[in-house]
């Protein structure tokens, strides 16, 4: 616990800097922009789409022309991230562009290095850190009002915190009492409750939206890492013995599972938007409700998608919140607008520079990862039995999962989380 400290909340963002570069400070519509000499002005607010491939009337470079995004691929052999500044933080916050160090080739794939000294802080101080992160999460949550006479209702907050360890644990509810007990002594809880009271409060059904609340509110500290979002969706399981790949090619088994639709970030894998519903709803009716969810907290780039979400519809919504979707069109596509110039716009990047189209489209593998990272550390099935409990468990899975994330990025991106702020003032502060 000692490795990690809180630093004063009124402290802006910064970010380090390469001394060797020579910083440009530019003046932008959303304030101050600081970029080295070698990269070329990205303002804020930028137009969605590439002249190269919509109306080549100039030869001229499109950077800085009526704030168009450079042509895709300029930047081969390094990625740029910008960080948009603080809203609580306006004064003095600068946004500072941060290069990361060319992926290796090595037998035709691409490889990623691993910071070791991080990932090794962050995996043997993860349970500490979880439940430290989650009483701070679920402290927000207002006690419920005792109406009438009887016993008074238990602190809804305790026992969603209980229902996260549970499932952090992947125990049974009784197994998970003795646990509940170590917490309380380390001062996490009151009381540790029932095992019968865990399992009636996770059968509530307001606990639905509480926890829907609590995984977006989650993925607040990283907003100024996320700009490229993925959009997919997965089934969990309610028996062992029937499994969610059987139930993808046999619609009669559908029944038994759970889809969770879920909106994440491409670099951290943190989950910024969720719907739980049943097996048998199509993931493309969860879309315009994803990207919503997303938009009111987060700053979106791009907004990637498979040929399953392929519609004017949906090109149009990603484009009314500013960000360019690289959705994959299906084989019987064709370029007629049909009302949504996004669509045709980007019909044209993608049968004209499709490699260039692939490069951006292929992040959304990133939301497979989210799955995986789910499932192999908090299991493919549900243990509870009924609807309203399954539909919380998955919730629970998914909020123990963004903690887990913050957690990495406390190590590895140097990271500070406060959630006893304000959540307009939630931000993520990058010391320098």
């Amino acid at each position: 616990m000692d490795t990690v400290t809180f630093p004063d909340p009124e402290s802006t963002v910064q970010r380090r800097v390469d001394p060797c570069s020579t910083p440009n400070t530019v003046a932008t519509a959303s304030g101050t922009e600081v970029r080295t000499a070698s990269e070329p002005a990205i303002t804020r607010k930028t137009l969605l789409l590439n002249t190269r491939f919509i109306e080549p009337q100039t030869t001229e470079s499109s950077c800085g022309i009526l704030n168009i995004v450079p042509p895709i691929g300029q930047h081969k052999g390094q990625i740029i991230k910008y960080y948009v500044p603080h809203i609580g933080h306006s004064e003095g916050t600068k946004r500072m562009p941060e290069t990361i160090e060319p992926v290796q080739e090595k037998g035709g794939r691409l490889t990623y290095s691993q910071d070791w000294p991080a990932y090794n802080g962050a995996q043997t101080n993860e349970k500490l850190l979880f439940l430290r992160l989650l009483r701070e999460l679920t402290a927000q949550i207002p006690e419920q009002e005792r109406i009438g006479a009887g016993r008074p209702p238990a602190n809804l907050g305790e026992m969603i915190f209980a229902c996260c360890v549970k499932t952090y644990l992947g125990f049974s509810s009784r197994r998970t009492e003795s646990d509940l007990k170590l917490v309380q002594e380390l001062g996490y809880l009151s009381h540790a409750p029932h095992f019968n009271t865990i399992l009636k409060y996770l059968n509530k059904p307001e606990l639905k939206a509480v926890l829907t609340s609590l995984v977006e509110f989650s993925a607040m500290p990283l907003k100024q890492l996320e700009d490229s979002f993925a959009v997919d969706s997965t089934g969990f399981s309610s028996s062992v013995f029937s499994r969610w790949y059987s139930a993808r090619n046999n619609h009669e088994d559908r029944r038994l599972y759970k889809k969770a639709h879920v909106m994440c970030g491409v670099k951290t894998n943190v989950i910024t938007s969720i719907e739980v519903t049943d097996g048998n709803v199509s993931d493309f009716d969860m879309f315009p409700n994803l990207v919503d969810s997303t938009a009111k907290r987060f700053e979106m780039r791009e907004v990637l998608a498979d040929k399953g979400y392929s519609s004017r519809e949906n090109m149009t919504i990603v484009g009314d919140h500013g960000a360019i979707p690289y959705i994959m069109f299906k084989k019987n596509a064709i370029q007629k607008p049909m009302g949504s110039p996004m669509w045709k716009a980007m019909f044209q990047l993608f049968s004209q520079h499709n490699e260039e189209f692939n490069e951006h489209y292929h992040m959304r593998s990133n939301v497979e990862s989210v799955f995986s990272m789910m499932k192999r550390k908090q299991g493919t099935n549900l243990r509870s039995r009924n609807d309203i409990a399954q539909y919380n468990e998955i919730l629970c899975k998914a909020l123990v999962h963004n903690i887990c994330v913050l957690i990495q990025e406390m190590f590895e991106s140097d990271v500070h989380i406060d959630f006893g702020i304000a959540e307009d003032e939630l931000m993520c502060k990058i010391l320098p």
